[in-house]
């Protein structure tokens, strides 16, 4: 899992163990990517039909949780620049 400046990314190796696993929850305003690793929520895109996709992150600034499901609030973030 790699987290850069706010931004969540997975890198190509962490999805090959049969614990690390996105689910798709596809709906008819947006579909919702729930990334897993060790079988803990680490990472949740939302991808509005309409809009820009974004992420959904813990209210403070301390980095990611072991997992979302503990955290206490979750706030959007969007992608400003990618490169």
């Amino acid at each position: 899992m790699l987290l850069v400046h706010g931004q969540v990314g997975l890198s190509q190796g962490s999805l090959a163990d049969d614990q690390d696993k996105v689910e798709i929850v596809s709906g008819e305003e947006r579909t919702i990517y729930e990334y897993r690793q060790n079988g803990l929520l680490v990472a949740i895109k939302v991808v509005p039909k309409n809009g820009r996709p974004y992420y959904m992150v813990p209210a403070d600034d301390n980095g990611l949780p072991r997992s979302l499901e503990t955290a206490r609030h979750l706030y959007p973030q969007w992608v400003i620049i990618e490169w």
